[in-house]
């Protein structure tokens, strides 16, 4: 799931990736950033994310491409997901895609 996000910054140059995830995850998520070899001027950066909390803070840059991959491991959580996806996914400059 996170490796997605990862691959993506080793392809175009002068990208920049926010992962994100719950706390349990961090760990392993941080070892993979750490691993991956990205292109240049690429970035990815980890924040955890409940997507029962507000989304206002989450990245202090625009947004042009959200990708959401294998975000249904956990059916509890498909609530909280659908419910801000109207506000984060709808926005006309901003393109996403959905690995379900």
């Amino acid at each position: 799931m996170w490796d997605t996000g990862i691959m993506l910054a080793s392809m175009p140059p002068n990208c920049s990736v926010l992962l994100t995830d719950l706390p349990e995850v961090e760990d392993i998520i941080t070892r993979n950033i750490n691993a991956a070899q990205l292109a240049t001027m690429s970035g990815v950066h980890y924040q955890n994310l409940d997507w029962d909390d507000p989304l206002d803070d989450l990245c202090p840059r625009p947004i042009e491409l959200i990708l959401v991959s294998e975000s249904t491991y956990n059916a509890d959580s498909l609530p909280a997901l659908v419910s801000p996806s109207t506000d984060w996914f709808g926005h006309p400059r901003r393109q996403s895609f959905w690995s379900l």
